[in-house]
């Protein structure tokens, strides 16, 4: 029996909710550290803070790649397979392809907060070198409740983080840092299927550690249809040899238990298989 159109609409909407709500969750943390760094660097001669929201870009990219998905009548939150293999199995899951797409760019807002982090490195490093009693303070505490106190006492005059001046060097490294994350949103807005399909199919099947007939079922089930509706047909070679370049001699893909994220642990969650029952 055919899957349900309706359960893949409600499966879509579930997991359209959970993402759009993690998105919500950076958008908001980046909110605080952009707000922070332009408040802090206003008087700083020389600093451009002109910084903007990446989990906004984010938010909107994801977006614009489901109506890219919508125009070849899939989604990038909700795929739906029918009668496969050789028991003809119907079940809803979320996109493969959707999934690789999300965490690449999810992956790029991750390396802007690595920039944000090596901001917050020097201006510790300007108190370590004028401070040193408050630099063993600071470094008690995690980076990024390190950096929100570090600004917070900035922005309120605390004593404790008082600095007369950064050096020019300091201010050069701070640019650095900042441009860097303006060069990440950039390249996040700039983001084409064309140019990024393979690349993140590619690296987030190795992620899973997959053994190898598992992602054989996977190319054909959940991940060539999808490229074949998308009108990427001319991709599938470079994806199939990409692949197998990422396949060792145990048939094994390099497993990372760090890599793994909250999208693999989703897709666990909701995915939904159906008997030939519909039930």
């Amino acid at each position: 029996m055919a899957v349900d159109e309706r359960k893949v609409e409600e499966f879509e909407e579930r997991y359209k909710e959970i993402v759009f709500n993690r998105i919500t969750e950076l958008s908001s943390v980046y909110s605080k550290v952009v707000d922070m760094v332009q408040t802090n660097g206003k008087d700083i001669d020389g600093l451009n803070t002109d910084l903007p929201n990446i989990g906004i870009t984010l938010n909107n990219k994801v977006g614009e790649m489901n109506r890219e998905f919508k125009k070849y009548e899939l989604s990038i939150f909700a795929y739906k397979v029918e009668n496969y293999g050789p028991l003809r199995q119907n079940y809803i899951t979320s996109s493969l392809v959707g999934d690789a797409i999300i965490e690449d760019m999810i992956e790029k807002t991750n390396k802007a907060m690595k920039a944000l982090d090596g901001y917050n490195d020097v201006i510790i490093n300007s108190i370590e070198r004028k401070n040193r009693h408050s630099s063993r303070a600071v470094e008690k505490v995690g980076p990024m409740r390190r950096f929100f106190a570090i600004i917070r006492g900035l922005m309120m005059g605390d004593s404790k983080y008082d600095i007369e001046k950064y050096t020019p060097e300091e201010i050069c490294a701070m640019n650095s840092c900042l441009e860097d994350y303006r060069y990440i949103d950039e390249k996040l807005w700039k983001y084409r299927l064309k140019d990024n399909l393979v690349p993140s199919v590619v690296n987030y099947i190795k992620k899973q550690g997959y053994k190898k007939n598992t992602i054989c079922s996977l190319m054909d089930s959940d991940i060539i249809p999808v490229f074949e509706k998308l009108n990427f047909r001319n991709l599938i070679p470079e994806l199939e040899e990409k692949v197998q370049e990422e396949c060792d001699e145990d048939d094994l893909f390099s497993l990372s238990e760090k890599s793994k994220n909250w999208n693999n642990s989703m897709r666990r969650t909701f995915r939904s298989v159906t008997n030939g029952n519909g039930n």
